[in-house]
């Protein structure tokens, strides 16, 4: 091909370099969006904790099970010092072998006001997850529910206003966010787990942001119990152990009934000293749930990663190219415009990226990486077609 462009570069070479930019300026948007819906948000959204006008009456359903049972002792006083005018706390144990019986036993004496309910041992083939939140609805006197677990701790007394202030905008569902405490998680992988955790709210709460909804968080999301009633609850898909948080949502969400609370003082964080299993376990089981919503914010997701290969490749065959061209020319200024152009070209993304994940980590509260991010942020998509293939393979139904 003719050389008549500046500093002899090709047609080819120029086309090449066009769609490197092109792709370049989709990830750049794709990041930049993202980290402006968020930080916006917040700002925009922020409690004010010294006039708090939140009125709506609120029920706490606290998920209590074998494994995070014996945080209730530290959690439930949490729950009852909240500045709420009108709540209350009802706790659904799942535990069969009468530990959380016992913790309860003792909290009810300190705490007369605290409600329980319980599974019956005989209940087989069902979704205890779900039957636990149906029991503690139906045994819920206000007119919204809050659904958490027992391991999850309020950083703030004003968490209960935060998520009920949007009940008194007239919403019906409030999606909030719980952190991990990344000091108890000392497993391998700590880090990427903090990284995939914080990428994959940041994708869902952006998404809800923009009247996109498809998931929420299961250890923060408050609704109203009538809409819960008209969707006949999780009637739908109770043949699944799972999805209460991301296909019930999808059922019931629409473009104008749903709010997103990710100030401070919604935040709760969740402490489980084995959290590197309890990853592994729902991230098979959430990706099964999602491919049932067939959400095209996951759809679009999948694409960007494919944008992100297709832009790294491009950059590594320019730089390679312009090597080659370089050892058969000794042509020294073309090939370094070409490489050039391709190495600011990535490092400019590369910044924006971490500078975009680090605005996230700082809202959700989660740890802020730096140099393992571009490793992390390419082995994720493998990551996950792992897990898509195990979720295939796991005991999702009721009745496996």
């Amino acid at each position: 091909m003719d050389k008549f462009l500046p500093f002899n570069i090709t047609i080819y070479e120029a086309i090449t370099l066009l769609l490197t930019l092109t792709l370049f300026t989709v990830l750049l948007f794709a990041n930049c969006r993202r980290r402006h819906t968020l930080v916006h948000h917040v700002k925009s959204n922020k409690l004010d904790t010294d006039n708090s006008k939140a009125t709506t009456p609120i029920s706490v359903i606290v998920l209590a099970d074998t494994q995070n049972g014996q945080d209730l002792m530290k959690t439930i006083p949490l729950h009852l010092s909240q500045e709420h005018p009108d709540f209350e706390v009802i706790v659904v144990n799942t535990d069969p072998t009468g530990k959380v019986h016992d913790i309860l036993t003792i909290l009810s004496t300190e705490y007369p006001q605290l409600r329980s309910t319980f599974i019956p041992d005989t209940v087989c083939n069902v979704s205890v997850r779900k039957l636990a939140i149906m029991l503690g609805i139906k045994a819920a006197k206000k007119g919204a529910v809050i659904v958490t677990e027992a391991n999850c701790y309020p950083q703030s007394n004003q968490w209960l206003s935060a998520m009920t202030r949007h009940f008194d905008e007239g919403k019906d569902i409030v999606i909030g966010y719980c952190n991990i405490d990344n000091s108890i998680d000392n497993d391998f992988g700590r880090r990427y787990r903090n990284y995939d955790q914080t990428i994959e709210a940041a994708q869902y709460l952006s998404a809800a942001i923009h009247k996109h909804t498809f998931r929420a968080d299961g250890r923060n999301i408050a609704y109203r119990t009538q809409l819960f009633f008209d969707n006949k609850g999780f009637s739908k898909t109770f043949n699944l152990k799972y999805g209460d948080d991301d296909i019930f949502i999808t059922e019931i969400a629409t473009k104008d009934n749903i709010a997103v609370e990710i100030s401070p003082e919604s935040i709760l964080e969740q402490k489980d000293p084995d959290y590197s299993r309890y990853y592994s376990f729902n991230r098979s089981h959430r990706v099964f749930t999602l491919q049932q919503t067939r959400s095209s914010v996951l759809v679009m997701g999948s694409i960007q990663s494919v944008v992100l290969y297709a832009f790294i490749a491009l950059c590594i065959g320019i730089v390679c190219w312009s090597t080659s061209v370089y050892l058969r020319s000794g042509d020294f200024i073309r090939p370094s415009i070409l490489s050039g152009t391709a190495a600011v070209l990535y490092l400019t993304e590369c910044f924006f990226n971490i500078n975009a994940f680090r605005r996230y980590a700082g809202i959700l509260k989660a740890s802020k990486l730096f140099f393992t991010m571009p490793l992390f942020r390419l082995i994720r998509p493998i990551i996950n077609k792992t897990y898509s293939v195990k979720a295939n393979r796991a005991d999702n139904y009721t009745w496996e």
